[in-house]
């Protein structure tokens, strides 16, 4: 277990700025908001919601993601999502996106696909504020 402070507005209004979760180390799925090293700034840590893993496509197109052709499940956001392009995930990376699109600019739309090797710090339960203490996850 490790523990994590969100520092943005980019999963907002599920994560805000201010909030201190604990995550757990496991096998990431669609859906869960991951935590991961930025791959080219040591030391600096995002947390992102997993649309994508290894051997699957995304595409955005229009401002919907398409996941293998088919229209992502998002419940947790409504925002357009801008660029369009075309993603092929290998084994081992997942596929990330904040869930406030527009706040979102360290995502996989520009640093590509994340390599998790198998586990990441998967965000399970946030502590602080008291008034939003409780479990994360869909």
């Amino acid at each position: 277990m490790r523990r994590f402070a969100i520092s943005d507005q980019s999963m907002s209004p599920s994560l805000r700025e201010g909030d201190y979760l604990v995550t757990v180390r496991q096998d990431p799925t669609h859906g869960d908001a991951i935590v991961f090293e930025h791959p080219s700034r040591p030391g600096f840590y995002l947390i992102k919601r997993v649309v994508a893993t290894g051997g699957e496509t995304v595409e955005v197109r229009a401002g919907e993601v398409l996941i293998d052709q088919q229209p992502a499940e998002e419940p947790w956001t409504a925002d357009s999502t801008e660029p369009d392009g075309l993603w092929k995930i290998p084994p081992g990376h997942v596929f990330v996106l904040g869930d406030a699109r527009h706040r979102s600019t360290d995502d996989s739309r520009t640093l590509g696909p994340i390599r998790v090797a198998g586990q990441a710090d998967v965000a399970r339960f946030r502590y602080w504020p008291a008034r939003r203490i409780g479990r994360i996850g869909l």
